[in-house]
């Protein structure tokens, strides 16, 4: 498991372009580090009271809500359609429809059951802490739960660079668009498509890729999404 949390903090860091200039290992290296120092904490004569506020606050409670806004963000928000489209794309699989609807209701509101009875489980422990290590587990709830809304917001206060081409960044519009492009280019080649589906790509090609390139992709989805139907 410690291995997959490396990997997890890594891929994370690598996302963000932090600490480019050194090694992979060197990073590994720092995060074994960090987190062999954060363990101390719990093999202390406090260890359990520690152990018992970051399991409540930090572990159980956040989980949940990031789950919720995973199953939310997947389902409605990018669409369980598309999601069902890329996933045949990439992975040749084809998601059942329950499975789908799953994700949009079941699971959503699963987890926001656990989500209410994590906090009640929180409020009413058993173990009573002092003020300031409640104060304490409420900001390691928060650090983990606080950046969804606030990054969920920030697109409508301070447009990103390339907002305006469906793009996030130079880096992702050199490559993982271009890749993106390319793959389907390949793709919509040794596919055909009904005379519906190449009616449908008559629409405006976005301004990131090139119209052709726009339009394939379209009809990828399109046919994936019919697919799944």
């Amino acid at each position: 498991p410690r291995l997959f949390t490396v990997e997890t903090i890594l891929t994370a860091v690598d996302d963000a372009g932090v600490g480019q200039n050194y090694p992979r290992a060197v990073k590994a290296a720092a995060a074994c580090l960090a987190m062999f120092g954060v363990g101390l904490l719990f093999v202390t004569r406090g260890g359990l009271h520690w152990l018992e506020l970051v399991d409540g606050y930090a572990a159980n409670l956040t989980l949940f809500i990031v789950g919720v806004v995973e199953c939310l963000a997947v389902g409605w928000v990018y669409g369980a359609d598309r999601f069902a489209a890329d996933t045949l794309e990439m992975a040749k699989a084809k998601l059942p429809k329950a499975l789908l609807w799953n994700y949009k209701l079941v699971v959503p509101a699963l987890l926001a059951v656990l989500t209410v009875q994590a906090f009640v489980s929180t409020a009413t422990s058993k173990v009573h802490f002092p003020p300031y290590a409640v104060a304490l587990g409420w900001c390691l709830a928060l650090a983990s739960a606080l950046p969804i809304p606030l990054l969920a917001i920030r697109p409508l206060c301070c447009p990103l660079p390339y907002a305006s081409e469906g793009l996030t960044s130079p880096r992702e519009r050199a490559g993982l668009v271009g890749k993106l492009a390319a793959s389907l280019h390949r793709l919509s080649r040794s596919l055909s498509f009904g005379a519906s589906s190449r009616g449908a790509s008559s629409a405006p090609a976005p301004s990131g890729l090139p119209p052709e390139l726009s339009t394939e992709r379209a009809d990828v989805e399109l046919a994936a999404a019919r697919e799944v139907r």
